[in-house]
């Protein structure tokens, strides 16, 4: 059995995002865990407290890098760029330099957007920077008009859009394999 980190970009309680990630267990493969970690109280990224003794939520975090077969970022895009959140949450798994636990991670990268287009300079952003710390990003989309795409079901979030769900599925079997 692989297990996936999964962490949504977006800290606002009805993100789209957040939906999105709460999606993905139903389009993986057999055999794969998808485990989602709340980024909420992660704390700005500041080198004086990322001693031995980093905030809890900090150790929590690179101990779930650590132990997952893979990363799932689904992000938004804002200001054509890589959310605050997530950038946080990267420099914070990325760390201590050349040491950190996010390396050598194959990593799938989804950037959700109301608009039918947008989420291509987050993408673009993001994916490089993974890359740069090391790591493989094996799938990479775009889900623009994600309001659209996006339903609860009974009481599960779903992604309606037939291509949409191919799309993801086709990114989480790559992470997969």
């Amino acid at each position: 059995m692989s297990t996936f980190l999964a962490i949504s970009g977006s800290l606002r309680a009805a993100s789209l995002n957040t939906r999105l990630l709460q999606a993905l267990p139903a389009l993986a493969p057999n055999g794969v865990h998808i485990v989602q970690f709340d980024i909420s109280d992660v704390p700005l990224y500041n080198q004086d407290l990322d001693d031995e003794n980093p905030p809890a939520v900090v150790a929590a975090l690179r101990s779930a890098v650590q132990e997952a077969d893979g990363i799932i970022f689904v992000t938004p895009e804002h200001n054509h760029a890589i959310p605050a959140a997530t950038k946080n949450v990267v420099d914070w798994m990325s760390r201590p330099y050349n040491q950190g636990h996010l390396r050598q991670k194959k990593i799938a990268l989804f950037v959700g957007s109301v608009g039918p287009t947008s989420g291509t300079h987050c993408l673009a952003h993001t994916k490089d920077l993974l890359e740069l710390l090391d790591n493989t990003v094996v799938c990479a989309v775009t889900v623009g008009a994600l309001h659209e795409k996006l339903a609860l079901v009974d009481g599960v979030e779903t992604v309606s859009d037939s291509d949409t769900a191919q799309q993801i599925q086709a990114g989480l079997a790559a992470l997969s394999s």
